[in-house]
């Protein structure tokens, strides 16, 4: 299976395949040969039930995720502020339907901050969708029925 197609070989974000390859690939093979679907599960097109090779986020023996790629390097900007041991519980969304800042929970407390310019959601697969549906972005029936008020509804997939 070519991973080419869909993975660069370059930037921030380092993400290699394990040094066991040989074995896993007569763990696909023998998968295959029964059946099993082996693709590359960052296609988007794919049929259950399917494997695909294991990666991970290594760099140089270390983790390596998205603060080490992203954050690390602009921690000294000036339009940027990073709060330790907070938890965002909503984004906070102006008439026009613009995000205008989030309020969070630190040490106990309840705190909101405005941004100048924009507002970056960066949760994770479980967390930013989370946040969303509780500032009153996503579809109106599941919204309505955990009583939470809608400010717009989800039209679309980012």
């Amino acid at each position: 299976m070519s991973r080419r197609r869909y993975h660069s070989g370059s930037g921030e974000l380092v993400v290699s395949s394990p040094n066991f390859k040989p074995s896993a690939d007569y763990f696909f093979a023998a998968l295959s040969e029964h059946g099993i679907n082996v693709e590359d599960l960052n296609t988007g097109a794919h049929r259950a039930p399917v494997f695909d090779q294991l990666e991970y986020k290594i760099n140089g023996g270390k983790r390596w995720g998205p603060f080490h790629a992203f954050l690390r390097p602009v921690l000294g900007r000036p339009n940027l502020s990073v709060y330790r041991y907070s938890r965002v519980i909503k984004v906070n969304v102006d008439g026009g339907m613009r995000a205008t800042g989030v309020t969070y929970i630190r040490h106990g407390i309840t705190r909101t901050v405005m941004a100048r310019r924009e507002v970056i959601l960066s949760a994770g697969a479980f967390d930013s969708p989370k946040i969303l549906m509780l500032s009153g972005i996503g579809p109106q029936d599941h919204l309505e029925s955990l009583d939470v008020k809608e400010v717009t509804p989800l039209v679309s997939n980012f």
